[in-house]
């Protein structure tokens, strides 16, 4: 407690204390059963720019929740967290809205894109609170979550910069994750499962929508990528297309958009997925009192 941080970005960090948290790696675990990887460091910045503090401020007044950000510490718990991973948690706890940030390395268009995923359930009222029934089962569980982040993500990227955020820092990192593919994909690399399939098809996806103009090496890397992985090209094709059909504007059109591209993803992986009967609605757990 007391421990600082300034990160890459120039983000100040201060401990202020620890606390339990749930997450993806700890479904179906009470807090008496969790063990200590689950305690989450909260570390508070100090220095956020006005226009992040108003933001902040301005979803405060949607909620009687706390705002408490969690650093992820992912060279501590490498099988739990992931290097330049986000998410926010606005659902579990009834009384905190949980952001799970990888301190060290994350910039202020990130921050914002989490909490504007708040501002989509708070105040645009379209967020997908469906969840996979079955606890149990981790991996799908995740999947479905960020099969809708991935949907969700647009509209969220056109309201950070209508906030005037940099989201080119999001579209930065994206593109030097897709170069980084398609120089192991050269040297032979194919993805070990059919969910590392899917993830790095939304990855293209990403690209085809948002970031091609900023891609500086667009013709060789696309070359590379369409050769060496071409059903994953050819997943990312098609989901790029059900994103640009939908205008994610109204829940209803979040919800179709999202249902195709959970239909399409699980069956590439080779899974079944029954819309009706293994997801169930778990909608924010609010303590107005």
């Amino acid at each position: 407690i007391g421990a600082t941080l300034t990160n890459a970005h120039g983000i100040m960090w201060v401990v202020d204390g620890h606390t339990y948290a749930p997450s993806v790696m700890t479904l179906g675990r009470t807090e008496k059963e969790s063990d200590p990887r689950d305690l989450y460091p909260v570390s508070i910045p100090q220095n956020l720019s006005q226009k992040l503090q108003d933001m902040l401020q301005e979803l405060h007044a949607c909620t009687p929740k706390d705002f408490v950000p969690l650093d992820t510490v992912p060279h501590l718990r490498p099988d739990q967290a992931m290097p330049y991973s986000h998410s926010v948690d606005s659902v579990s706890d009834p009384n905190r809205i949980l952001l799970f940030f990888d301190s060290a390395r994350i910039h202020e268009a990130a921050f914002a894109h989490e909490l504007a995923h708040v501002w989509l359930e708070l105040v645009e009222g379209i967020e997908d609170y469906r969840v996979l029934e079955d606890l149990t089962d981790s991996v799908r569980y995740g999947q479905v979550q960020r099969i809708q982040s991935f949907v969700l993500d647009f509209r969220v990227n056109d309201l950070i910069r209508s906030r005037g955020f940099d989201a080119l820092e999001l579209e930065n990192d994206r593109i030097k994750s897709l170069e980084q593919l398609s120089i192991a994909a050269a040297k032979g690399y194919q993805p070990p499962t059919r969910w590392e399939s899917v993830a790095m098809a939304m990855l293209l996806a990403e690209v085809f929508i948002e970031s091609t103009n900023v891609l500086t090496r667009a013709d060789d890397v696309f070359k590379t990528l369409r050769a060496k992985l071409p059903e994953e090209w050819a997943l990312a094709e098609d989901l790029a297309e059900i994103v640009k059909a939908e205008p994610r504007s109204s829940g209803d059109s979040v919800r179709r958009c999202i249902d195709k591209a959970l239909t399409m993803c699980f069956t590439f992986a080779g899974e079944y997925l029954d819309l009706e009967k293994d997801l169930i609605e778990r909608p924010a757990s609010v303590n107005w009192r």
